[in-house]
């Protein structure tokens, strides 16, 4: 987490745009998203469909005005947001699911302190053999994308139409992800191995229950999904926010348990708002 952290604080001062619209976008997720999923939905494919109309409208010949395709391309992909809308809430019920289940199960396992179950008797970690490692001749090859950095880098960046302010943001974007896939897979390395198969199986059955629940009870399952989805969205941009800002400190959960109650507290209060703020609407007389 802390290479991570280090990465956000190299990012240009502009990431803050993206951070506080993440932010902001998790919180009215996870404030009211069950009561704006579904128009949003439709708005999106409102949005999207007049773009295509009107790209296809100068484009394409149609022999129709412009502005009659970019209507009927919104009006038609509106609808299909619409239907969508279901499906899509299943699939976010069952990726929530899908995360939580064996963030549960290592959670548990943290706990029971299954880790030092590999101890000798006398409590000395018993000696681990491992097979010597072989060079991977693929590591040293360069990154395709650092080295497409590299090439505008070399030509001028104006040059090559690409700004040094985008060549900038890309290469801390890359630098970012980089650092979240290695933390990514030291945070699997930490994982003991008697539980990950456990893991695996927790992911795929949360993700057909999720799934499953997501379809039969579209309303229920969309203030879930945005009350799970929209906090863990608004902790990451707040997290990335702090740690934009050189905030450092003990504040951040340093175990999985820790992540997971924090992470289902902050849902449960998404979901009182969101259920306390439908039910003073229903009150209201007609």
């Amino acid at each position: 987490m802390h290479e991570i952290a280090e990465a956000i604080q190299q990012m240009p001062s502009r990431s803050w745009v993206p951070i506080l619209v993440v932010t902001a976008i998790g919180i009215v997720l996870w404030a009211a998203g069950g009561r704006l999923l579904r128009t949003a939905f439709a708005l999106l494919g409102f949005v999207f469909g007049a773009a295509v109309g009107w790209f296809l409208g100068h484009a394409v010949e149609l022999g129709a005005p412009v502005g009659i395709i970019a209507l009927v391309a919104a009006l038609l992909l509106a609808c299909v947001g619409t239907l969508a809308y279901r499906t899509a809430v299943a699939a976010g019920l069952a990726a929530v699911l899908a995360i939580a289940a064996p963030l549960a199960v290592w959670s548990v396992a943290d706990i029971k302190g299954l880790e030092a179950a590999v101890s000798g008797p006398l409590g000395t970690p018993e000696p681990v053999l491992t097979a010597p490692v072989e060079p991977d001749p693929a590591a040293d090859d360069p990154d395709p994308i650092d080295t497409w950095l590299a090439e505008i880098r070399g030509q001028g960046a104006e040059s090559a139409g690409i700004s040094e302010e985008v060549v900038d943001s890309l290469e801390a974007a890359t630098t970012l992800a980089e650092q979240i896939v290695e933390q990514a897979g030291v945070v699997w390395e930490k994982i003991p191995e008697s539980i990950r198969g456990q893991m695996i199986g927790a992911t795929v059955v949360g993700g057909l229950i999720g799934f499953l629940v997501g379809t039969l009870a579209t309303a229920f399952s969309a203030t879930l999904v945005t009350a799970f989805a929209g906090s863990v969205t608004w902790m990451a941009g707040g997290w990335s926010a702090m740690s934009k800002a050189g905030v450092d400190g003990p504040w951040a959960p340093a175990t999985p348990a820790a992540w997971l109650v924090l992470w289902f507290a902050l849902a449960l209060i998404g979901l009182a708002v969101q259920w306390t703020v439908r039910a003073k609407a229903a009150d209201k007389p007609s």
